[in-house]
């Protein structure tokens, strides 16, 4: 796909020091906000079984998973954006897919690959499981049913980017076409209950490449409402929405956006430190292997009562994170290590672009 430079419409976004910072530390609250789901999990079969009588009661501190689409829909605009943001400079689209094919050589590729590998390694020494066949261990890279190999089920989300880096083309055609009718399209697509987690189409990567495609900046994005009063209508619209006071029309899409408004105004005036908020990568690809086995010490530990339970949900975030951080500022000083287990996001200054 190539075009004549007078065809060109968009522009090149120019990404502060500011804008990037504030990226970062988004990023980290989302990840931490995935870190809490999976520590609030009411189903798997590494916890015992919850009396019935607690139930009821846990259901309502398990409604931190209806954060799920919020935290990981912005995300993926981010990681729209960053793809697009940079297109505006570019006049063959091919010269662009190529080099971002490149880059992610190691930010997505190699990174998944090696997470899937610690994964086999951790199922295998730790869980006891037997070695697989080899047909079972290429397709365990990724993973089409809930049956077989588990090690590449939990990298969905990164799984879900490398789909996205490969199709990029389709998902610039529709933004180039569409232009500013892209988000009406994205409103009508969601109307579809599309799973987030289904790797080859994403409507909010979508979302993202418009805002790059189009030079629209996400500090742009922010100044749309001061972030205040966007996190005050966040958290009204949370409430009565979760507590079924009120049926608000597509409110995960004004949830998300809401967010996204209110956070990236939010760190741009306040970011976290540069040194914690690089860790987001690493505490992604992680947490997997520590929440599990957390959950059944501390079960062990604490009462068998509704306290305990809740106990447990916040010390399984909060220790697997702290533990999380920990390992990453050990890793940090050897830059080959850092710069696998993190795609490159942790062993120098964030990389933005990625």
């Amino acid at each position: 796909i190539s075009h004549r430079k007078s065809d060109i419409v968009t522009h090149m976004v120019t990404i502060s020091k500011e804008e990037s910072a504030a990226i970062n530390s988004l990023r980290l609250i989302c990840v931490l906000t995935v870190v809490m789901i999976h520590s609030a999990s009411l189903d798997t079969p590494l916890t015992p079984t919850i009396p019935a009588e607690y139930i009821e009661s846990l259901k309502h501190w398990h409604a931190v998973s209806c954060f799920v689409p919020y935290c990981l829909g912005i995300l993926f605009i981010v990681s729209g954006y960053l793809f697009f943001k940079d297109i505006g400079c570019e006049y063959n689209w091919r010269k662009h897919y190529v080099k971002k094919i490149k880059s992610r050589l190691i930010s997505l590729y190699l990174f998944y690959i090696a997470w899937c590998l610690i994964s086999i390694i951790y199922n295998i020494v730790i869980k006891h499981q037997e070695f697989p066949s080899m047909t079972e261990f290429i397709m365990g890279f990724w993973p089409i049913s809930q049956h077989g190999p588990t090690w590449g089920r939990g990298m969905w989300f990164i799984r879900s980017l490398i789909a996205f880096s490969m199709l990029s083309p389709f998902y610039y055609v529709v933004v180039r076409l569409l232009k500013h009718f892209t988000p009406v399209l994205c409103l009508f697509l969601l109307g579809f209950n599309i799973n987030i987690s289904f790797p080859y189409f994403n409507v909010y990567l979508l979302l993202g490449c418009y805002l790059g495609y189009m030079g629209i900046t996400l500090t742009t994005i922010s100044k749309l409402l001061d972030w205040r009063i966007a996190l005050l209508v966040l958290s009204t619209v949370y409430v009565l929405t979760q507590s079924g006071i009120a049926d608000i029309p597509c409110s995960s899409t004004i949830l998300i956006l809401l967010s996204l408004i209110s956070y990236i105004g939010l760190f741009l005036k306040y970011p976290i430190c540069e040194r914690i908020a690089s860790t987001s990568t690493f505490i992604y690809a992680a947490h997997f292997f520590l929440v599990g086995g957390l959950k059944i010490i501390l079960f062990k530990m604490l009462p068998m009562s509704l306290y305990g339970w809740v106990c447990n949900m916040w010390l399984t975030w909060l220790i697997s994170s702290v533990i999380c951080i920990i390992i990453f500022q050990i890793i940090s000083s050897n830059n080959f290590a850092c710069m696998i287990l993190t795609g490159g996001r942790g062993h120098r200054p964030a990389n933005i672009s990625q």
